[in-house]
């Protein structure tokens, strides 16, 4: 885990914030922080991925592999890369 998860964690109840990686199919979550570059912040703006939008995960990948979001009306698939770097908050009363 490193620095800045600890430091977002703290802010939020440890259970609610957690890597879209962690996820499991059928979750709703809100994206509280991206964890990266200014080249990933920009892939995922272009895409239509920002912070504070609200997603279901379509398909979850604990295994690595792609990890299957829909969000804004649109089904995205992400690296399991990525997925570790997008901090989620867990919606409380959707959490499976």
């Amino acid at each position: 885990m490193n620095f800045r998860f600890r430091r977002y964690a703290h802010k939020r109840t440890r259970a609610s914030a957690i890597r879209l990686s962690e996820m499991h199919t059928g979750q709703h979550g809100k994206i509280a922080e991206i964890v990266g570059g200014w080249h990933l912040r920009q892939s995922l703006n272009q895409v239509g991925i920002h912070v504070d939008d609200e997603f279901v995960v379509e398909r979850g990948a604990h295994l690595g592999g792609p990890i299957l979001i829909q969000i804004n009306s649109a089904q995205i698939a992400l690296g399991h890369g990525m997925g570790q770097k997008i901090i989620v908050c867990l919606n409380e009363n959707q959490q499976n």
